[in-house]
């Protein structure tokens, strides 16, 4: 067991010892709640018999004091509680990443996209990807935000101030697993999609100043029409002819009610995670001035977007206590709906045009955090130095994070300047795993995280990728036509004058060996007139001799040794053409018998 796995396993038994100590106490709350009610009970009949009226009120007054003490107690004890659950989950998760037991976490498969440049070819996201590695985020925004950030290499000047901001929360593992703990409180049925909560919050249907004086008007007859009859002046079937003359508003209200009943029930809870997360964030303790930035367009200008979306949670609670029968009962006199009507509006006046800026602050905070939680995870990975000089990327003791560290083989590599590093070995040597150790590291500095080597320098570069190509029957595409799609891509890339770094596994592998060696020549001839720098693994010897004639071309492998029937690798990068190939012994280890 390492360290970091040690330290978080420590964390579950602290967490499971908290959990043990508040469900005992949640416990108490509730039988004492019980008892009060008993007690009272007992209390108000025996006054109630002995016709003692004083008692019965000190009682009553006494009971709805403590009953409602109690209550507010345990419900603060059951936040707690689930506080402590999510705590608990959040550390356990992260014993499963050391592991790299990972197929239970979130794959992102939504932001997959068949021909975007790299993704699918690397695992960024999908089953056992990069990001269930990285992720720990539970918001639409802040998990779209990462997937942004995976998907989309930044320059220098927006990797380095990410890289400090997330050195800082790396640091500060308290509020990084409560920030993360109260995103994943109270989340919504997963068989349900994540509605982005800005989606939900559409601003009700206006009503006219008129409907409002009115409104006001027939409720204060009805209030004064109630007042006179318990006073006696007026009889009682006068408050039925106010509630009557009140319910032509409540009809003409439904629709609208209807509307906005729909859209906020079941709201209450993802309030509830906001409004935490928001407060967590702005009493954050920050130095680090992106981090501030994002804070900052939380709480300025006006009310915090905390205290804004308590407001709405307040507001979404009202809503939801329609179907209890006492508002019903007020609402016919006191027009309880269109109070609530004019509330939501007035919070969309308010508010609506600060929610898109909260949310992306709140989806910044959390990608970064995110990104602070792997950095923490694996203490061995290293920040990336950026740099200004095109195509400067080079690593030491570089490994794919995805590999168990007990198996994972690491190298080291230069590519200085635009050129063609080229590739060659035998089956199963480790030609693939390389380019995308090289990819997946190379997505995760751009994206301001650690990677995985002991150093590692970058420049920005546009990353594409050529490795997965498949044929598609329903659209009559075979493989090989599939893959020169994919190479079109890479040449429409080029013409954009962005500085690309391109990973093309086995080139034209469709095709016979000799249009296949005619045609890569023509495209590596073509690849290197280009902004560009690159790999490309093959099985063609031959094509190693382009390093003889082109400076820009050079040659390193991957070989294995045969020793017996066995087939012996060692993964490790070689300079020079490949010197040994092994795919005769590999059909002979299966059963086929090679007949000279």
């Amino acid at each position: 067991m390492d360290e970091k796995e040690a330290f978080f396993k420590a964390r579950i038994t602290t967490f499971e010892r908290q959990t043990s100590e508040v469900a005992n106490k949640l416990r108490e709350w509730s039988a004492y709640r019980i008892g009060v009610f008993i007690v009272s009970t007992i209390a108000v009949v025996y006054f109630a018999n002995a016709r003692m009226a004083w008692p019965i009120f000190f009682t009553l007054v006494g009971f709805f004091v403590i009953f409602g003490s109690l209550v507010n107690l345990y419900n603060k004890t059951k936040k707690k509680l689930s506080f402590l659950k999510s705590m608990l989950a959040v550390n356990q998760d992260e014993v499963r990443r050391q592991q790299l037991d990972i197929k239970h976490l979130s794959d992102g498969k939504e932001f997959l996209s068949e021909n975007h440049p790299y993704l699918a070819d690397l695992d960024i996201f999908g089953r056992h990807s990069i990001f269930q590695l990285v992720n720990r985020g539970s918001t639409p925004s802040g998990t779209a935000t990462l997937a942004s950030w995976l998907s989309f290499p930044a320059k220098a000047d927006v990797v380095s101030p990410r890289q400090l901001a997330v050195r800082e929360l790396e640091s500060q593992i308290e509020w990084r697993q409560s920030f993360e703990a109260f995103g994943r409180m109270n989340l919504p049925d997963k068989s349900k999609p994540v509605v982005p909560l800005e989606q939900l919050l559409s601003k009700p249907a206006p009503i006219s100043q008129g409907f409002k004086i009115w409104a006001a008007v027939s409720m204060a007859i009805s209030l004064i029409i109630y007042g006179l009859a318990i006073s006696s002046v007026l009889i009682w079937q006068w408050v039925f002819l106010a509630a009557i003359f009140n319910s032509f508003f409540l009809v003409a209200l439904m629709k609208s009610m209807n509307e906005e009943y729909q859209k906020m029930q079941g709201l209450s809870k993802q309030l509830s995670i906001y409004v935490d997360l928001f407060s967590c964030i702005e009493t954050g303790k920050f130095e680090n001035s992106l981090l501030g930035e994002h804070r900052s367009a939380l709480i300025n200008p006006g009310p915090s977007a905390s205290v804004a979306f308590k407001k709405l949670h307040d507001v979404v609670n009202r809503f939801d206590s329609r179907i209890n029968m006492v508002y019903q009962i007020l609402n016919s006199f006191l027009l309880l709906d269109f109070w609530l009507v004019t509330l939501a509006q007035k919070w969309f006046d308010e508010n609506i045009d600060h929610v898109g800026g909260w949310m992306e602050a709140l989806g910044k905070m959390e990608a970064i955090s995110s990104l602070a939680g792997f950095a923490f995870a694996n203490p061995a990975h290293v920040y990336p130095e950026t740099s200004e000089r095109d195509f400067d990327l080079k690593a030491s003791q570089l490994g794919h994070p995805l590999i168990p560290a007990s198996k994972r083989v690491v190298n080291d590599f230069v590519l200085d300047g635009k050129g063609l590093i080229l590739i060659t070995g035998s089956n199963m040597s480790g030609k693939s795993t390389f380019l995308r150790t090289v990819g997946v590291n190379s997505v995760l500095a751009l994206a301001g995280a650690p990677v995985c080597a002991s150093s590692m320098t970058i420049s920005y570069m546009e990353l594409f990728t050529s490795m997965r190509t498949h044929d598609d029957l329903s659209e009559s595409v075979s493989s090989f036509y599939a893959e020169l799609k994919r190479l079109r891509q890479l040449l429409d890339l080029l013409e954009t004058g962005a500085p690309v770094l391109y990973m093309l596994d086995e080139v034209l592998k469709g095709t016979n060996s000799e249009d296949r060696h005619i045609g890569t020549k023509a495209l590596v001839r073509q690849l290197l007139r280009e902004k560009a720098a690159g790999f490309i693994s093959t099985h063609d010897l031959s094509l190693s001799e382009l390093g003889n004639t082109d400076l820009l071309v050079s040659n390193f492998s991957f070989n294995s040794l045969v020793k017996g029937e066995e087939l012996l690798f060692d993964y490790k990068l070689t300079e020079g053409p490949c010197k040994s190939f092994n795919a005769s012994q590999l059909m002979k280890n299966i059963g086929i018998e090679i007949i000279p």
